[in-house]
């Protein structure tokens, strides 16, 4: 009998990163990113604290297909936008010229499934109370 696979869950100051569904979160708000921006961030995160050149990102995220530096620096800048600077003030993806990319967060993997995401929550619903009877 098979194990069902373990949920990746990455925690980094206000941000919660579920690599599964390819989802971001701050403070338990969802954060719209394009897949391609999340399959970036889910790269880095899982190799933080590594230089990673721009031609490993691209086989990374682009395996398969040709692409043009362009893209990368494209969701590169919205990730930079998206998730700002850590609390210490410094930023969270760093740019080594003629290096590379690095993300510099502390990362906590939660690898139980424990956190359900927001919106999977159950909703109640309240009757108004009629206050003319």
């Amino acid at each position: 009998m098979d194990n069902p696979p373990v949920k990746k869950i990455y925690e980094f100051e206000d941000f919660r990163f579920v690599a599964e569904h390819l989802m971001l979160y701050r403070r338990g708000e969802s954060i719209p990113l394009a897949p391609k921006a999340a399959e970036t961030l889910l790269v880095l995160i899982e190799r933080r604290g590594q230089i990673l050149s721009k031609e490993e990102l691209i086989e990374q995220i682009w395996p398969d297909a040709f692409v043009e530096e362009s893209n990368l620096y494209l969701y590169l800048s919205v990730l930079r936008k998206t998730l700002g600077n850590q609390k210490s003030g410094t930023p969270y993806l760093e740019t080594l010229r003629r290096r590379g990319y690095r993300f510099n967060g502390t990362v906590q993997l939660i690898s139980d499934g424990s956190w359900e995401e927001p919106h999977s929550a159950p909703v109640q619903v309240i009757e108004p109370i009629d206050s003319f009877r």
